[in-house]
């Protein structure tokens, strides 16, 4: 019977593992491209878009801007200002036309726009970008924080509450070891 029961657990446990595969490797096959419009999103993070992606990527971002960037940031402004911009680029990323006086950097066309080249990585400014989340989809880290010191905080009632419960069972004990164990309590004699 217990032989039987560690197959069956065995045989679960596989299902298991083979149902959870089976859901991840549809996500792992998926065409990275479909979703430039979040890396378009994340390089907006920090409120300008450095990087130049393909036109779709700009419509899908502005068709998936969530509700919280779109009604409390600049957003889908930047974003389609970011599009005009790359509109006006030829498919090499170089201005074809400059009407406006706009047009991009042809000479770093990865770089911010601009051409501001001026930040240097040092420890300052690594100390300063330290606290800065990575991307739009990071969780903060005074989240990270508060979670902490709530778990702490609930191990340590905890440890409380066992430590009173197991000193109680002690005091328990030693009053049972304190009473006799004759006859029970002493009975006034009847006549």
């Amino acid at each position: 019977m217990i032989r039987s029961l560690r197959h069956i657990l065995a045989v679960l446990v596989i299902v298991g593992a083979a149902g959870v595969l089976a859901d991840v490797a549809p996500a792992a096959t998926k065409d990275t491209t479909s979703a430039c419009w979040k890396t378009l999103i994340n390089d907006w993070y920090d409120g300008r878009i450095d990087g130049i992606y393909e036109i779709h990527c700009y419509r899908d971002a502005l068709a998936q801007l969530p509700a919280d960037l779109d009604t409390y940031g600049s957003a889908r402004d930047d974003i389609r200002q970011a599009l005009q911009q790359r509109i006006l680029q030829g498919r090499d990323g170089h201005t074809t036309t400059t009407a406006g006086g706009g047009g991009g950097n042809s000479d770093n066309p990865s770089g911010p726009p601009g051409g501001d080249n001026s930040q240097s990585s040092g420890p300052i400014n690594d100390a300063l970008n330290a606290g800065k989340p990575g991307s739009a989809t990071s969780l903060p880290v005074p989240l990270l924080v508060l979670g902490g010191v709530a778990l702490a905080l609930m191990a340590a009632g905890g440890a409380g509450f066992l430590a009173r419960r197991s000193r109680l069972r002690r005091m328990q004990v030693a009053s049972a070891a304190s009473v006799p164990h004759g006859s029970g309590p002493e009975r006034p004699e009847q006549r």
